[in-house]
């Protein structure tokens, strides 16, 4: 685990509003900390876990038999849902088509947002991307 007393020769700033700051603040007081020693911690802390919940644990078959073993009935059958789960994650994480990505991110824009667009877009996409001279003026 990484610490927030080793050698701190790097700086970083982030950018935060009043009552975030003042939110952070009364937290760190709370822990008897400076903000920057808390904010540090509990940064180091939820990029420590995401590098776990990433992790993968490659097992020769043999290895994996033994693990196996040593587990109880109802331990084996949690293990192996959780690997068909993250088998299945991974799976519907790579099949996403162009098609559902775009609809997933279009859907976040606001509606007002589309309005704005221009509808001859493919038309003069040179006019809109380079500053060309529009296709029907």
């Amino acid at each position: 685990m990484i610490t927030t007393k080793e050698n701190r020769g790097d700086r970083f700033s982030i950018r935060a509003t009043a009552k975030q700051k003042e939110l952070i603040a009364r937290a760190a007081s709370r822990c008897n900390k400076t903000i920057s020693e808390f904010v540090l911690e509990n940064a180091l802390e939820a990029a420590e876990a995401l590098e776990l919940d990433s992790a993968e644990f490659v097992l020769s078959r043999e290895k994996y038999e033994q693990f196996l073993a040593s587990l109880k009935d109802e331990e084996v059958k949690e293990v192996l849902n959780f690997v068909k789960d993250s088998r299945r994650a991974k799976k519907s994480k790579k099949e996403k088509s162009i098609s559902d990505m775009f609809e997933e991110l279009s859907s976040e824009l606001p509606l007002e947002n589309w309005q704005e667009l221009p509808v001859d877009g493919a038309e003069n996409h040179d006019h809109y991307l380079y500053g060309a001279h529009k296709k029907n003026e």
